[in-house]
C-alpha cells in the first residue's frame, strides 16, 4: 500500500506503476480487459503486472492522460525478508523411545490375540 499526500474532491482509483501515481477512475469502463484488472492492481506496484501484458505504445501515451504524481520513495515502507517462525526441535531419541513402549505394549497383545484365537478353535477345523 502506499500513500498519496494529494486531496482530490472526485473519486480517486490510485495505481502506481513507475514509481508514479495514476488516476484511472475515468478509465474503468473503457478497458479493454474489464474494471477487474485496474481494480486489482489498485493500492501496490503495478508495474510488473503493467510490464507483463505487453501494452502498445499507444496505452503507454494514455498515461500521460491520467498522470496524478510522482511518488516520494522516501515513505514507502522498506520490503523486510521473511523468517519463517522457529519449528520445534525434533529429537530422533525421543521419537524411538516412544516406539520401543509401544511395541512393547503392542506385541505381547497381538500375541495373546493369536494364541486365545487359535485355542478357542476346535481341532477339527484346523488345517494340518
Amino acid at each position: 500500500m502506499f500513500y498519496v499526500p494529494f486531496q482530490f474532491s472526485t473519486p480517486l482509483l490510485p495505481i502506481s506503476m513507475f514509481k508514479q501515481v495514476y488516476n484511472v477512475t475515468k478509465f474503468l469502463e473503457d478497458h479493454p480487459d474489464g474494471d477487474e484488472v485496474l481494480l486489482s492492481a489498485t493500492g501496490k506496484d503495478a508495474t510488473d503486472d503493467f510490464e507483463d501484458v505487453g501494452h502498445s505504445s499507444s496505452a503507454r501515451a494514455m498515461l500521460d492522460e491520467f498522470y496524478v504524481g510522482d511518488i516520494d520513495t522516501s515513505t514507502v515502507p522498506t520490503k523486510t525478508k521473511y523468517t519463517p517462525p522457529k519449528q520445534p526441535h525434533y529429537e530422533q531419541a525421543k521419537t524411538s523411545e516412544f516406539a520401543v513402549k509401544l511395541l512393547q505394549f503392542l506385541v505381547p497383545l497381538l500375541i495373546w490375540d493369536w494364541t486365545s484365537a487359535s485355542t478357542s478353535i476346535p481341532n477339527h477345523q484346523l488345517k494340518h
